[in-house]
């Protein structure tokens, strides 16, 4: 879903012979694993500082990483330390994003979800809290 200030500069990328972008609209679980398959990197919600916003903890990102997709986002997720190496924090900069897509392309999608994991696991989440009490 793409906010309407962002739709003149998403034409303008589809100009670009780098630069795929493609609108798919409502999606099957089958058609968007599919999709996900293709890329390269997964984008987090770009624009929530115009919501007053300045952290996030939304489900695609970890959905994603999930698939052993690495995420690049505009904001913090305190659920993941600042060095984690498959979610990166920038500027909506493109070509900081086209960047960490190429940095990571041939990375394996197993490993991507294995680091993960301790972030994004309800189960690993849940122990570590609990053990965060019993240690009380």
């Amino acid at each position: 879903h793409l906010e309407p200030g962002l739709l003149d500069a998403v034409s303008r990328l589809k100009n670009l012979q780098w630069c795929s972008i493609v609108s798919h609209g409502r999606l099957s679980r089958l058609e968007y694993d599919s999709i996900i398959a293709k890329c390269d990197v997964g984008l987090d919600s770009l624009a929530l500082d115009e919501e007053g916003l300045s952290q996030s903890s939304s489900f695609k990102t970890r959905e994603m990483l999930a698939s052993g997709l690495p995420v690049y986002s505009c904001h913090c997720d305190a659920s993941f330390p600042a060095n984690f190496k498959w979610y990166k924090t920038g500027q909506l900069n493109i070509q900081d994003i086209v960047d960490f897509a190429m940095a990571n392309k041939n990375s394996s999608r197993i490993q991507i979800r294995t680091d993960s994991r301790l972030y994004i696991e309800k189960s690993v989440i849940l122990k570590n809290f609990v053990s965060c009490f019993e240690s009380l």
